[in-house]
């Protein structure tokens, strides 16, 4: 009579932790060093909020991009596509875009 010999389990696998993936690529953290320069330089000569929404506080302390969505890397860097505004302004124009577009702050 044979006699009954379980069959050994076989050690897991230690998968290889995964890679991270990288938080931008080489050309965005290019674009991102000329886009901090350029942005510098266009809200010293525009300190003042181009779009003059509801609740707006007149100094302009970020940059709007007119041009969103698949259009956005393409008119990145190009400066007459941007707005100079203040923080409210930016969130009146993305929180109502259909108004935005008719003055002329989206494409």
């Amino acid at each position: 009579m044979r006699e009954f010999r379980p069959v050994p389990k076989p050690e897991p696998k230690t998968k290889a932790k995964p890679k991270p993936i990288k938080a931008r690529s080489a050309k965005r953290a290019k674009d991102d060093r000329v886009y901090l320069k350029l942005r510098s330089e266009y809200l010293t000569n525009n300190p003042l909020c181009e779009a003059r929404l509801i609740k707006c506080t007149g100094v302009s302390t970020e940059i709007h991009h007119t041009h969103s969505g698949t259009d956005r890397n393409k008119y990145y860097l190009i400066t007459p596509t941007w707005l100079a505004v203040c923080r409210n302004c930016h969130n009146e124009i993305h929180d109502n875009p259909k108004q935005a577009k008719e003055l002329g702050y989206l494409k």
